[in-house]
């Protein structure tokens, strides 16, 4: 039998917390996470996508005291949403499914998850997630929208590139011309290449010296798409970030860098600091991702500091980069971990003898904001990990007027807070269709918890290579969810020998990019703990100031009873759709007045809140449709298997094999079945659209 791996996700249903007096909270300290774990990455046409939900408070990650009805959206990479579920939570956890079939274009997809209550938060707390989905039994080659960019010609100056362009690769309803723009270093051009069924070839110039070009199209669908190249195969960018925001005569710092290639992901570095002088100041070398960090023990302002960056693969020097200017004047900290503690070292210039205040802050709860006083122009904050949770710390210093002056995120550690977690299975080896028993001895601090389990079985071979750069729900309450912008590989940070420092991700990416703010703001959209429909009903006769009302609400095809509502018009209604079946079916329903006669209806107006719709953000970068080894064995699997039912079908005696069986029927409820029982079947169904 084949090797598996076992993944297991493992949910805290009521973790206790100390309550913090006279603190300060950030408006989305009160939204709601939202972590969506599907039971693949890649589907070929005819499979069924599974998914289950994990909604948690952000700021406690409790599971309790959050909506209780979640969206789920299935949106194409023609940016349109192809399907939607209706995904009913209870105690933060839920489930749901897509089917897939034949009628699904081959591409990049987005799943995308939210609650009503999340959009008073603009898109921080969208969860997206992109999936894969190939035509059943095609063979897998690249089908990028923009493919096969090549040099075709060169003189001292320009070099002549041609590149193709399929549109209808994103948009399959493109007819006419195609909109074509090129943006070289910064300057931008358009053109249109005339209509053409499939491929358009774009064929133009750039200065030799150019370092970054990119090449767009629009639809006439309005649909765009754009990718970036660079003419220099040894493209890179790479940025360094002081500490406490910026470097201060005189003073001490920690400086992070992040290099990155033409395509946003990190490349290993190494490289030294020079003065004007050309005297060496430093050294640094990056992980595996590129990022790093080193120390300047004294900054000079006068001096205008140079890093000389060098590839690591190939020991190349690449490029002199200069780094950020030296301010006069100003604040900085060096932060670090030292046993159970978070100690920062806070420095001023001028060296003031005057108060200073730090606040810690995480997830947008404000934990400490400390006192204490500048002696010539130092003093040493000691914060203690264990009052603070897991995650994403913000530190932020102010000065004597409590001004902020400094700031930086810190990872806080707390391998206590989690479940130790061991699975054995009852063999050592398996057998086709053998039944599996496997075990699970969970434990925290020896205390006893209520406990909701995911196992999740995926072959070895075709996981093993990918598992950290994969997201799970681990890194993605503690790191994703928290900062904006890609991660690259987020789970290797909670693996161990990954050979990362969290700590560089802070400096780098978390530099000015936590989600979390402390405006207060109107909420504008309720929390939703269960399905309904409300609105308004209106008099039409000005004759008339009130006008008592009976609405009845019927829901077709469902298990709903019949609601009525008594109103005093003009006034709101509200109806409950609480169903202990869940969401996943939908059903149409209608409002009427029922006390009062057809010319009497005429007399009010009865109007339905409507939900509006959060707009559409498919990031291009992600419509490039992957093709690697683990997704040709997926759909090669999945068009065997097919291939193998197929053929049972077709040798089995008196079996006929159709096309596609389109079955009319409809759900036995237990509402109906109390029905069925008492008076029988019934002779006639009318449809609620026929009514």
């Amino acid at each position: 039998m084949k090797n598996f791996f076992l993944f297991l996700c493992m949910f805290l249903l009521g973790v206790s917390s100390k309550a913090q007096t006279n603190k300060q909270y950030s408006n989305k300290a009160l939204a709601e996470k939202i972590y969506l774990q599907t039971d693949n990455n890649v589907y070929s046409s005819n499979h069924t996508i599974w998914f289950k939900v994990i909604l948690a408070n952000t700021m406690s990650h409790r599971l309790k005291f959050t909506s209780g009805v979640l969206y789920v959206d299935l949106i194409s990479f023609e940016e349109e949403v192809v399907d939607s579920k209706i995904v009913k939570i209870e105690n933060g956890l839920g489930k749901g499914y897509f089917d897939l079939d034949r009628s699904y274009l081959e591409g990049t997809y987005q799943i995308r998850a939210y609650t009503e209550w999340n959009k008073n938060f603009d898109d921080d707390f969208v969860f997206k997630k992109y999936i894969q989905v190939y035509q059943e039994g095609d063979n897998i080659f690249d089908r990028n929208a923009i493919e096969h960019i090549k040099r075709v010609d060169s003189t001292a100056t320009f070099n002549t590139f041609i590149a193709d362009l399929y549109p209808k690769r994103i948009d399959s309803k493109h007819e006419k011309r195609l909109k074509v723009y090129m943006k070289i270093d910064g300057k931008t051009d358009s053109l249109w290449l005339k209509k053409n069924n499939n491929k358009h070839v774009l064929e133009f110039s750039a200065h030799k010296a150019s370092k970054l070009i990119t090449i767009g199209f629009q639809t006439q669908s309005g649909l765009k798409y754009h990718k970036v190249f660079s003419p220099n195969i040894d493209f890179l960018d790479i940025k360094f970030f002081p500490e406490s925001g910026k470097f201060v005569e005189g003073l001490p710092s920690r400086v992070g860098f992040k290099a990155v290639d033409i395509q946003g992901k990190g490349v290993e570095v190494k490289g030294k600091v020079l003065n004007n002088k050309g005297e060496l100041i430093s050294v640094f070398e990056s992980n595996k991702l590129g990022m790093g960090h080193f120390s300047l023990l004294k900054v000079i302002a006068s001096e205008n500091y140079k890093a000389i960056i060098t590839y690591i693969k190939n020991d190349k020097t690449h490029k002199e980069v200069p780094l950020p200017k030296v301010h006069p004047t100003g604040y900085s900290f060096i932060t670090s971990s030292l046993q159970n503690n978070i100690v920062v070292k806070a420095y001023s210039n001028p060296q003031h003898n005057s108060d200073a205040y730090l606040k810690v802050a995480s997830r947008g709860y404000e934990y400490f904001n400390i006192n204490t006083s500048l002696v010539e122009g130092k003093c040493v904050f000691s914060i203690p990990k264990w009052k603070l949770p897991e995650g994403i710390v913000k530190l932020t210093l102010l000065d004597e007027n409590k001004t902020p002056v400094a700031e930086r995120l810190f990872f806080n550690y707390r391998q206590d807070l989690r479940l130790n977690m061991n699975a054995s299975l009852d063999k050592a080896s398996y057998l086709p269709r053998d039944k599996i028993n496997l075990e699970l001895d969970i434990a925290n601090r020896g205390q006893a918890m209520l406990i909701n389990s995911s196992v999740l079985v995926v072959e070895k071979n075709r996981s093993k290579s990918n598992m950290d750069s994969k997201q799970n729900l681990l890194s993605y309450l503690l790191l994703s969810s928290d900062l904006k912008g890609r991660i690259e590989r987020p789970s290797a940070y909670f693996m161990p020998n990954s050979g990362l420092n969290i700590d560089d991700l802070m400096l780098t990416q978390g530099w000015r990019n936590y989600k979390y703010n402390t405006t207060i703001q109107k909420f504008n959209n309720k929390l939703e703990k269960s399905l309904s429909i409300s609105g308004t009903v209106n008099i039409k006769n000005p004759k008339l100031k009130t006008y008592p009302i009976e609405l009845m609400l019927v829901c077709m095809d469902s298990t709903q009873p019949i609601q009525i509502k008594e109103v005093v018009a003009p006034s709101s209604f509200y109806f409950d759709l609480a169903d202990s079946y869940g969401y996943n079916n939908y059903t149409d329903a209608f409002i009427t007045p029922v006390n009062v006669s057809e010319k009497e209806k005429r007399k009010v107006s009865i109007i339905a809140n409507k939900t509006k719709p959060l707009p559409i953000d498919f990031d291009y970068k992600e419509r490039d449709i992957i093709y690697d080894s683990i997704a040709q064995h997926i759909v090669q699997d999945n068009t065997n298997q097919k291939r193998v039912k197929d053929k049972y079908l077709e040798e089995a005696a008196g079996v006929t094999q159709l096309d596609e069986v389109v079955l009319n029927a409809y759900k036995m409820t237990p509402k109906r079945q109390e029905i069925f029982e008492k008076y029988g079947a019934p002779d006639i169904v009318i449809e609620g659209k026929d009514i």
